[in-house]
């Protein structure tokens, strides 16, 4: 998205916690792969709804100090059952991450107005509809 910043600007690697031990019984790993700062601004501004999308402008800013990210999805592959999803990712900067977090807590906030919040200094935690939807800031880390 940015071509006069290569090669010297290559994406950060983003190693995910192992969380095999919290997951269900019979989950694995079904897939893993990088979102990338395009489809990270698309997350906020062209979700599945409508309501909470956030403005054009604001999610390409909110996701422009992008440096790296990686997500996993684990589930069941012989039942229809339920996923977890992590995704991680790592920001040029701790002011980077921080507008990230702003921006998504904005986000979360309308997406899943109609559930339970509970916010921290680090951490926001939205519940509703029987899903959880944590995101957790670590310096210039942010875990979903």
């Amino acid at each position: 998205m940015h071509p006069s910043l290569y090669p010297d600007h290559l994406p950060i690697p983003v190693e995910i916690p192992d969380i095999s031990e919290a997951l269900p019984d019979g989950m694995t790993l079904l897939d893993e792969g990088e979102l990338g700062e395009w489809d990270l601004s698309l997350v906020l501004s062209s979700g599945i709804e409508p309501d909470s999308r956030l403005p054009v402008v604001q999610a390409r800013a909110a996701a422009r100090g992008w440096g790296g990210d990686k997500y996993q999805l684990f589930g069941s592959p012989e039942k229809n059952t339920d996923s977890v999803w992590v995704f991680c990712t790592a920001w040029d900067s701790i002011e980077d991450a921080d507008e990230f977090m702003n921006t998504f807590t904005e986000y979360g906030d309308t997406r899943w107005s109609y559930g339970t919040l509970e916010k921290g200094d680090n951490q926001n935690t939205w519940t509703a509809g029987g899903i959880v939807h944590s995101i957790i800031k670590n310096g210039d880390g942010i875990c979903w």
